[in-house]
């Protein structure tokens, strides 16, 4: 498959809780981020293709904020590697320079060593 992703995918230390603020509930946990998107493993599979208003929960508060609240859409979605697991890509759609700035600053001070 050809890759179309145009940044590197960032692997935090902590699987952050992503919820979904129309049901108020988490919709999973985020696996790795870029400043253009995140991807996400859930129980359950999430409908490719669909608009979400996400809040990522952050790990320690962060220019004085605990979240970070932004819009994205679910471009694919697949069984994880993990049995019973789903994995489900999804791509800013509105995200303001506050929360861009807070992402870059997660990516910094939270990737993962490789």
């Amino acid at each position: 498959m050809l890759e179309k992703r145009k940044l590197k995918r960032r692997h935090l230390l902590y699987y952050l809780s992503v919820i979904d603020d129309k049901t108020n509930q988490t919709l999973g946990r985020l696996v790795d981020i870029t400043t253009h998107g995140l991807k996400l493993l859930s129980e359950d599979p999430i409908k490719s293709e669909t608009d979400y208003n996400l809040t990522l929960i952050l790990p320690e508060e962060i220019e004085q904020l605990n979240q970070i609240s932004f819009k994205a859409r679910s471009k694919r979605c697949d069984e994880g590697t993990i049995s019973d697991f789903y994995t489900t890509g999804f791509q800013f759609s509105t995200i303001g320079n506050s929360e861009q700035l807070i992402i870059e600053r997660l990516i910094n001070e939270y990737e993962f060593p490789e």
